[in-house]
């Protein structure tokens, strides 16, 4: 009688299977942490050239109208500016989050900074809500108030003059995370406003 093939033995095929189909599954994970990766990067990009992009517009803007106060005393035209600023102060979570963006990308907290953003721009909203209330010329400390603020203000809008990231893309967002000069600027940005002489003058 003929001696019977040796069968092949049904488990190798099975695990050959489970093994391709393991594989398969490490890739597809693999692959979609990558883009998920990459989606993550993209989104913290296109924030730092939105903050940006308002950052420098905000300064211009609060600096122009301090400056427009100064000059045109009478009181419709200071009523009108007050309003505008305090609007103005609306843009300002855009300069707290290019900072702490400016931060992250530093690897740890910017040095020699004493008060920050936040409370900057809260103390100028609370020294606009609290001055300028009166007929009149400007008050001594009103007008130093003001030649601070422009000062300061402007010197941060020199700061983001060179910021120009207008086009949003994925190619824009992933190559200003690379970039050393905005976060630069997001560093004088905070120690400007640490420094600003209008922190040190009485409501």
């Amino acid at each position: 009688m003929q001696e019977e093939k040796k069968k092949r033995p049904i488990f190798t095929p099975i695990v050959l299977l489970l093994l391709t189909m393991s594989l398969m599954g490490n890739v597809a994970l693999y692959t979609q942490k990558i883009q998920n990766d990459h989606d993550k990067r993209v989104a913290r990009g296109n924030t730092i050239i939105q903050s940006g992009n308002e950052t420098k517009k905000f300064f211009q803007e609060v600096a122009a109208t301090a400056q427009h106060m100064l000059d045109k005393q009478d009181i419709a035209s200071r009523l009108e500016d007050k309003s505008k600023l305090l609007a103005a102060f609306q843009e300002k979570p855009q300069v707290i989050q290019f900072i702490k963006e400016a931060e992250t990308s530093n690897g740890k907290p910017f040095e020699g900074v004493k008060t920050n953003a936040e409370d900057f721009f809260k103390f100028n909203e609370n020294s606009l809500l609290t001055l300028f209330n009166h007929d009149g010329p400007l008050e001594a400390n009103e007008m130093h108030f003001l030649q601070a603020l422009v000062k300061t203000y402007r010197a941060c809008s020199e700061t983001m003059q060179p910021f120009d990231h207008d086009t949003w893309s994925a190619t824009s967002a992933l190559t200003i995370l690379v970039d050393q000069e905005w976060v630069a600027m997001g560093k004088k940005l905070a120690q400007s406003l640490s420094d600003s002489p209008v922190l040190t003058i009485s409501k």
